[in-house]
């Protein structure tokens, strides 16, 4: 992410207003002698800045997930974390359930598409060499030429 995005989201309160300075990678001396050949300079400040986001079900001290009576039941709850990856802080935990669910049920973000399956847990989609008649969403068929798009 870019550090000025960064900092407006910083700024609106959606990660926590921290310092963060970008870690700048080395080059090697293979690297810096193919970059001194072919002219290339790297700028000396990066101004992207990585950041990991994961979602994890945690029992976070404080606010931990509680019975009628007001105990601590164990249960983890589902949360989305994210973390800097250039100096390790936390920027943010939110959690990843509805305000008005009773029961704490994750949200979920992501959806996996599969045509046919492969090897492990890997998916093909559609052969690129070959005319394929492929069903869609709504239930129709969409022809998908050798290139592999969808006509």
């Amino acid at each position: 992410m870019n550090l000025n995005d960064l900092r407006k989201q910083q700024i609106a309160g959606v990660y926590r207003d921290i310092p963060i300075i970008p870690q700048q990678t080395d080059a090697s001396e293979v690297q810096g002698e193919l970059d001194r050949i072919t002219g290339f300079e790297p700028g000396s400040i990066d101004y992207d800045c990585t950041l990991v986001e994961f979602h994890a079900d945690l029992d976070l001290e404080g606010f931990e997930d509680e019975d009628e009576e007001g105990e601590p039941t164990g249960i983890k709850i589902p949360y989305i974390v994210t973390i800097s990856q250039d100096n390790g802080q936390i920027l943010s935990i939110r959690h990843n359930y509805r305000e008005d669910d009773e029961l704490k049920r994750k949200i979920q973000y992501f959806v996996h598409y599969k045509f046919l399956p492969g090897l492990w847990f890997l998916w093909v989609g559609v052969d690129p060499y070959d005319w394929r008649f492929v069903t869609n969403c709504n239930g129709g068929a969409a022809t998908v030429d050798r290139r592999g798009y969808v006509v």
